[in-house]
């Protein structure tokens, strides 16, 4: 039971460093995304997005979501344009 409880524990410690690890990688590549990239140059420096958000209220955009690190006070958004899929605005969750 005890040898469980540790290997559960041992789980969860490498599941949250790795998600930690993420999280900062997103922070740093946050940097190189620039208005006027396009979804493909944003996907191959950020990866895939944790979420895609269609606005419901503005057709012209959609965003892309990437879950921050910690000392963010929101996620990371990317905002695109839905009639060309360039990025139109950063939000780098501070």
């Amino acid at each position: 039971m005890h040898k469980i409880i540790l290997i559960l524990i041992a789980f969860i410690f490498i599941s949250v460093g790795c998600n930690s690890k993420k999280q900062n990688q997103n922070a740093e590549n946050l940097n190189k995304i620039k208005i006027g990239m396009n979804v493909k140059e944003v996907i191959n420096i950020m990866g895939k997005p944790d979420t895609i958000i269609i606005d419901k209220y503005n057709d012209d955009i959609f965003r892309y979501l990437y879950i921050s690190s910690s000392g963010h006070s929101d996620n990371f958004y990317i905002f695109f344009s839905n009639q060309d899929s360039i990025v139109t605005r950063i939000n780098n969750g501070l």
